[in-house]
This record gives C-alpha cells, sequence and structure tokens, in this order.
C-alpha cells in the first residue's frame, strides 16, 4: 500500500523538520530517502529523484568528503530510479561511485551492499549492450553472494541467476542462458513452495522466451502458459 506507506513516511518528514528546522540531520536525510525510494515504486520517477537527490545532498553536507555507508546506498538508489527514466550513462555514474565507496568502506571483504550494487550495475551495463561487462558484474555479485550465503537457497542469489540467464540469451548461448535461468526458477520454487509468486512467474516466461530460440516450441508453451497462468492468479488477487 504505497500511498499509505507515503503519508506515513510525509508525517514523519514534516515532524523531523519541524523538530530540526532548516538544519541538516541525519534522521531527516533517511526519511527523505525512503519517500523517494516508494515513490519510485509509484512510477513517479522524477518526484522520487527530487527526494532522493535531497537526501544526497544532505548526507554530503553532513558527512562531507568522508565516504559513508548511507551515502552509497542513496548513491545506488538514484542510480536505479535514473536507470527507470532511460538515462544510463548518468545511471551508471552514481552506481560506479556508490560501488567505489562500498568498497572502500568494506575492503576486500564480501559484503552484501556491494554484491547489490554490482548486480545493478551489471543490469544497467546489460542494457547499455556491453553484455560481456555486465556479465563480468553479474557473476561476481553472484560469486559475493554465494560467498556470503553458501548452499543455502537466497532470493537475492536467484535474481542474479535469473539476470546472468537473461544476458547470456542475448549474447546467444542458449544453452548456458537455461541453465542459470532453470537454476534460478528452482532456487525461487524452493523458496516459495506451491504459492503462486511474481518472481517465479518472471522466471518461468523468461525460460519460455529463451526455449522458443532453441526451436522447442512445445517446451517453450509448456513455461509460459505456467507464467501466464501464475500471473493472471497473482493479478485476481490483487483485484480482489
Amino acid at each position: 500500500d504505497l500511498k499509505e506507506a507515503l503519508r506515513f513516511l510525509k508525517e514523519s518528514l514534516r515532524m523531523k523538520q519541524s523538530l530540526h528546522g532548516d538544519v541538516d540531520h541525519p534522521g531527516i536525510a533517511v526519511t527523505l530517502h525512503e519517500i523517494g525510494n516508494v515513490t519510485a515504486q509509484t512510477g513517479d520517477l522524477k518526484e522520487a529523484l527530487r527526494f532522493l537527490k535531497e537526501s544526497l545532498r544532505m548526507e554530503q553536507s553532513l558527512h562531507g568528503d568522508v565516504d559513508h555507508p548511507g551515502i552509497a546506498a542513496t548513491l545506488h538508489e538514484i542510480g536505479n530510479v535514473t536507470a527507470q527514466t532511460g538515462d544510463l550513462k548518468e545511471a551508471l555514474q552514481f552506481l560506479k561511485e556508490s560501488l567505489r565507496m562500498k568498497q572502500s568502506l568494506h575492503g576486500d571483504v564480501d559484503h552484501p551492499g556491494i554484491a547489490a550494487t554490482l548486480h545493478a550495475f551489471g543490469h544497467v551495463t546489460a542494457l547499455t549492450g556491453d553484455l560481456k561487462e555486465a556479465l563480468r558484474f553479474l557473476k561476481e555479485a553472484l560469486r559475493m553472494k554465494q560467498s556470503l550465503h553458501g548452499d543455502v537457497d537466497h532470493p537475492g542469489i536467484a535474481v542474479t541467476l535469473h539476470e546472468i540467464g537473461n544476458v547470456t540469451a542475448q549474447t546467444g548461448d542458449l544453452k548456458e542462458a537455461l541453465r542459470f535461468l532453470k537454476e534460478s526458477l528452482r532456487m525461487k520454487q524452493s523458496l516459495h513452495g506451491d504459492v503462486d509468486h511474481p518472481g517465479i512467474a518472471v522466471t518461468l516466461h523468461e525460460i519460455g522466451n529463451v526455449t522458443a530460440q532453441t526451436g522447442d516450441l512445445k517446451e517453450a508453451l509448456r513455461f509460459l502458459k505456467e507464467s501466464l497462468r501464475m500471473q493472471q492468479s497473482l493479478h485476481a488477487v490483487l483485484a480482489w
């Protein structure tokens, strides 16, 4: 319920601004970030960037030139939202600075925040058409997530497996792409059981698409029809 979430967040922002006035404050910066994040989910990307960039300005004012986790997180989010606006070059600049800062903060240690930005950087790089470079970042994100979570199935690993499969398909290596996509599907089904889930539906759809490119149309239709059934089930519940 994004509308209700924004109502609470904006009242929190109003209250914090009332308490602290025109002074930059960490609590205000955090709420600006969160409003930007939720606003992006509503689809109002321009407004989302307005809040996120004000959060970034405030964090940089508070911390100066020192690398800081809050600044890195906001740089990451601005990069993600900017990519959705279609400005891929600008998005990569924000993501690259976020990645640099996170690596500076955590050194050579594998870290969930670094893995998330590696994934985002790979995703946006693929949109620019540089598939080889995209896979380099995505596979490092996968390695790091697997290092962090071990042999345990994890949503973040499943998402990166899906993305690698998607990009690998674009390189023309359909067999390898299906290997990644089917492992993503297995993991998502393991995590969510027999429950219909948007992430499972998306991977079923992608497997269907890639399988069709291999020429196995009967198998492709099987995956696509299951994806369609699941999406219709999920949207019927939401509509209800």
